[in-house]
């Protein structure tokens, strides 16, 4: 079974009745970046220690903080963050977001990574910002299906 097939089996139980999955994208959602950087300090500063301990100071570490992958689906009916488990098949652990397709605008800024910036439609606050990386085509599918909601 695809990955994409057992995570339409693990959304079955949390979509409306009459509710269809038109779209699926992995993406990661952004923090900051003074966030990732603090995180990713502490944690280099952690493994460095243990590391320098146990080789008698011939081998250091470095770690780099990422955002874990998540599913942005579109549905007929609304935009949803899906947490899944790492591994090769994706494990549903809950749904960190639940929007109405009309209520949320995406706006597409394109780079060498494609962001997707999640807007509340009523005020202009931004929700999430979406980390597409290369993926340009992705990118521009959760726009067009957001924009396809109007």
């Amino acid at each position: 079974m695809s990955p994409k097939s057992a995570l339409l089996d693990q959304l079955a139980p949390f979509l409306l009745p009459g509710e269809e999955v038109r779209g699926v994208v992995v993406v990661q959602v952004k923090r900051s970046a003074t966030a990732n950087a603090a995180k990713s300090v502490a944690a280099t500063t952690a493994a460095s220690v243990a590391t320098l301990a146990l080789t008698g100071g011939m081998l250091g570490m470095g770690v780099t903080f990422t955002a874990p992958a998540v599913w942005c689906v579109s549905t007929t009916h609304r935009l949803l963050l899906v947490s899944r488990e790492s591994g090769r098949t994706p494990i549903v652990e809950r749904v960190l977001l639940s929007a109405p397709r009309g209520q949320v605008r995406a706006e597409l800024k394109r780079g060498l990574l494609n962001q997707v910036t999640l807007v509340d439609a009523s005020d202009e606050s931004v929700i999430a910002r979406l980390n597409v990386g290369a993926k340009g085509g992705a990118a521009r599918t959760i726009v067009r299906e957001q924009q396809g909601a109007a």
